[in-house]
Formats: C-alpha cells, structure tokens, sequence
C-alpha cells in the first residue's frame, strides 16, 4: 500500500524490530501509527526528530487514498493527522448532522476500528459508530464514536443497532443483533 501510493517505506516499529531498524528510526519523513499502542512512540520520535505522524489503518480504497495523502501531506508541513477524522469539506451522506445514527457499531481499539469504520462509511455510505471500550484520547474518536469502559454503556449502545461488529467474546451483548466477529487481542487473547 506505501509503494502504491509513491512513499518508500522505512522501519516497522513492531516485532521483530532489530536494533539496526531502531536506528533508522530518525530517518523517517512521517510515521503511520496504525494503534494507539503505538502513539507513545509517535510521540516520542516527534519530540526528539521533528517526525510528525498520522493515525490509521489504510482499509478500503477511499479511506486508503485519503490516508496516504494525509500522510504526504503531513510530512511537507510538518503536522500531525488523525486519518480517520472527517475533514470539514468531505461529506458521506451528510450524516454528520448533529448526533450520528447509526444501526451498525463497531466494538474495538480506537485507532483500528476508527479507521475500519471511516472506510465503510466512505465506501458504503453506511454510518458506522465506534464503541471503544479500551483507553484511547477523545480525538482520536470521531464525532459520535463513544468511549465506553463500562458494560452498561456497550449494551446500551448495542441496543439502538441492527448491526454489530466485535470479538467474538462481545458476542452475548448482541443477542439477536447481526454479528460479524473481528477478534482482536486486547478483547479475546489469542482464543480467536
């Protein structure tokens, strides 16, 4: 996906890392934080190289493009983005109205499923809340996206949805709902 978009890419800050490739980490124009685990170390690199970041995941193909332009663009001027954060000239629909509704939410980390859920708005036209029950920063959620560390909230939340999208561990919380299961690690452990 770098390649595609005429970037070249550098070090992957994850396991497997060698210190070879933690010495090239000052090299980098910009940095794609992919989770908000990884946004310390964005951070850090920011404060010590000058390197800005964006956040996201690149998923489908207009939230891939966008990212990789925010990226671009990020690096020439020196700012950091949240990928996934509607600018205010793009529309989907105009469901950014107000409070969005939405009949499909998402169960996940913010940066990951944040990401997942701009894609299938973008794509789809189909308005997609996040529900983040692990800690995150508030702009790193979307307008209408939710933090929600309580169980009460998710159910809640759930209830007004047709559609759910979870660990297969969030499973009982959506009797009766459609469910399409996305296992993360933070939710199930290695189980799925």
């Amino acid at each position: 996906w770098i390649r595609e978009h005429e970037m070249n890419p550098g070090v992957s800050l994850a396991m497997g890392c060698t210190l070879e490739d933690l010495g090239r980490l000052g090299n980098a124009d910009v940095n794609l934080v992919v989770s908000y685990g990884g946004l310390a170390a964005a951070r850090v690199l920011e404060e010590r190289f000058g390197t800005p970041y964006v956040t996201g995941v690149p998923f489908g193909e207009a939230f891939g493009d966008r990212l990789a332009a925010m990226l671009k663009q990020a690096a020439a001027a020196k700012v950091n983005y949240c990928g996934y954060q509607r600018l205010e000239t793009e529309n989907c629909g105009g469901q950014y109205e107000g409070e969005k509704q939405s009949s499909t939410v998402i169960i996940g980390e913010s940066v990951f499923c944040g990401s997942l859920a701009e894609a299938i708005e973008l794509d789809t036209g189909i308005p997609v809340k996040l529900l983040c029950p692990l800690d995150t920063e508030n702009r790193l959620l979307r307008s209408g996206d939710l933090e929600t560390p309580e169980e009460d909230d998710l159910i809640r939340e759930i209830k007004n949805a047709d559609i759910v999208i979870g660990d297969p561990l969030y499973r009982a919380l959506a009797d009766g709902k459609q469910f399409y299961e996305l296992p993360h690690e933070a939710f199930s452990g290695r189980i799925y």
